[in-house]
């Protein structure tokens, strides 16, 4: 991902594959390329690769979790909800 994302800001920024792309890169550099990484502005059509590595980084730690305590991993689902859903809707 993150070499396909490098290859594709490359490309972007010479104006190759849009005039100014799904996200316009006014100034290209370092900085730049890290801010739009993160923000999902590079190639926004792989948005759901963000939660995949997200849920491949947290399985293992919630498989322990539910092996060792229940009470904590009933805690996060708890905390998760209230974080998810009613304060999302809520606002």
């Amino acid at each position: 991902m993150i070499v396909w994302s490098i290859i594709w800001y490359l490309i972007d920024t010479r104006g190759y594959i849009f005039p100014a792309g799904p996200v316009a890169h006014t100034h290209p550099s370092i900085y730049d390329f890290i801010i739009s990484f993160v923000n999902n502005n590079i190639f926004n059509i792989f948005w759901f690769f963000y939660a995949l590595i997200l849920l491949y980084v947290t399985t293992p730690i919630l498989a322990y979790i539910a092996k060792k305590n229940v009470n904590i991993l009933f805690y996060i689902v708890c905390l998760s909800f209230v974080s998810n859903f009613l304060i999302t809707y809520s606002v």
